[in-house]
């Protein structure tokens, strides 16, 4: 289930945040997230190429493709208070924190 996302500069697949649900309507536990919140870099070979867990908004990624800003809600959306921070799409390793905000956005 994807929450919030954007396009990578070399349209080669997308950076999203979203929940893994159970979907087997067999399953007795249907409905039910079993991973995430994660933001994550999906090509469009199937690949699932960086991972990033927690609950982010307002996904940005830059014009290199090296960069993803995105706001952090500790809470999921009862946070008032996420923050902006900027993190590697090649090792999903936090780079820098920002401050307080809810929609980051790099330079198209």
């Amino acid at each position: 289930m994807g929450l919030s996302y954007a396009w990578t500069p070399s349209g080669d697949g997308i950076v999203a945040l979203g929940n893994v649900i159970d979907c087997n309507p067999n399953s007795p536990e249907m409905g039910k997230v079993i991973a995430g919140p994660q933001m994550s870099i999906f090509g469009w070979d199937g690949s699932e190429r960086t991972i990033i867990p927690g609950f982010f908004y307002g996904i940005s990624m830059d014009r290199t493709g090296t960069m993803i800003a995105a706001a952090h809600f500790e809470n999921g959306f009862q946070d008032a208070n996420p923050t902006i921070e900027i993190y590697s799409a090649q090792t999903g390793q936090l780079v820098l924190p920002l401050g307080p905000g809810s929609n980051p956005q790099f330079q198209p």
